[in-house]
């Protein structure tokens, strides 16, 4: 840890910052829950106090983590950024929806400069926060259940389904709006055009959410067995592939006329993206793995395996001399 308290970001903290940083040496594994813990220990009113979690490893216990970030968010928003190909992206992405954040995936080293300017400027833009969603009294099932933030130039996807026969001819959307004069209450009314309800996509799309929304009713404690049923259930009326349902298709078209001879060619492997000019191992920091620990001992273990076969050979040859 740097700092006990936020500090202003002036260039002198900022440039303590980055020599704390570059003095640092990482290495073994990817230890996530006290830096969360500690960066979540706390909030700052009158501001919309904002966490960023990037890492290029890893992460394991989930659930311990997801249950972290749910009891010690508070005001807090969490953003994640997942650098490389070993994040563990499906963690990522969802700490990111539980922190009522974004989560930013970098492929390549060259695409960091980019992919960071973009989201900071996105961070130092927020338009509403606290969302919420007043359906005039109408028994709807929304996902997602907690709506995230609105920023500049960002879109708020909610999809909800009716549960019964009267529908709401519009909803009250209120929210915290951040102007230049600070945080002020925001309000509007937004009439709803039902001419679109029976849209096949739209369902889908609700479907696919209330199916995540399951999986994280089932982490969150659950029964597995009925989160399960109700997986499946959902799954196969919208014709979709979950955890428990895969679809499979036959396709009886003839790739090759029988007279037609079969010709062999040889085809390159595969390789991450980014594995090429734009990535190469030697460029990555491996922070995620004791790989540079193995590499020694290996080597050590290489030259005393050698040390071994050069002495027993010598005692051989005087052996034979005697």
């Amino acid at each position: 840890a740097l700092f006990d308290v936020a500090r202003t970001a002036s260039p002198e903290n900022k440039q303590f910052a980055l020599d704390f940083v570059r003095g640092l040496e990482a290495n073994g594994g990817t230890n996530m829950a006290p830096a969360l813990d500690y960066a979540l220990k706390s909030d700052d009113p009158g501001f919309v106090r904002q966490v960023m979690f990037v890492t290029d490893g890893a992460v394991g216990n989930e659930s311990a983590l997801f249950q972290l970030i749910e009891q010690r968010l508070g005001q807090s928003r969490l953003f994640t950024v997942g650098i490389g190909s070993a994040p563990n992206g499906w963690f990522m992405r969802k700490a990111a929806e539980a922190g009522r954040g974004v989560h930013t995936v970098i492929s390549a080293i060259g695409e960091v400069n980019v992919r960071m300017r973009d989201l900071f400027t996105l961070m130092s833009l927020p338009v509403l926060t606290d969302v919420r969603l007043d359906w005039q009294g109408v028994d709807v099932e929304q996902y997602p259940s907690v709506v995230g933030d609105l920023y500049a130039g960002s879109v708020l996807d909610v999809t909800a389904r009716v549960q019964g026969v009267v529908v709401p001819r519009h909803i009250d959307v209120s929210a915290t709006a951040w102007t230049k004069n600070g945080p002020e209450p925001w309000s509007r009314r937004v009439p709803l055009d039902w001419s679109g309800s029976e849209n096949a996509p739209i369902a889908v799309a609700w479907a696919r959410q209330k199916i995540e929304d399951l999986g994280d009713q089932r982490r969150r404690g659950a029964d597995a067995e009925l989160v399960r049923n109700q997986i499946i259930e959902v799954a196969l009326a919208h014709h979709l592939v979950s955890e428990a349902t895969s679809l499979v298709a036959v396709d009886k078209t003839p790739s090759r006329a029988r007279e037609q001879l079969l010709q062999q060619r040889n085809i390159a492997n595969l390789k991450p993206y980014g594995s090429g000019n734009q990535q190469s191992l030697s460029t990555l920091v491996p922070t995620a793995t004791s790989a540079a620990m193995k590499r020694w001992m290996g080597s050590l273990s290489l030259v005393l395996a050698l040390v071994l076969l050069g002495v027993s050979r010598v005692r051989g040859m005087r052996q034979v001399w005697w």
